[in-house]
């Protein structure tokens, strides 16, 4: 079984990497936070939502 992750090919091109990577930095206290009332599940769905379609 280790030897078919080893092998497979990367699914992310390096640009969508990239801007993956800059989205979760720009939403890393949002997408990581403690849920409190000032953040909610839904904002956490927005941020990831937000990423996916830039």
């Amino acid at each position: 079984m280790a030897d078919l992750v080893e092998n497979r090919s990367a699914s992310w091109q390096p640009r969508e990497l990239e801007e993956l990577l800059e989205g979760v930095k720009q939403n890393y206290e949002v997408l990581w936070g403690k849920l409190s009332g000032t953040l909610s599940k839904k904002d956490k769905d927005r941020a990831w939502s937000d990423i996916v379609q830039s």
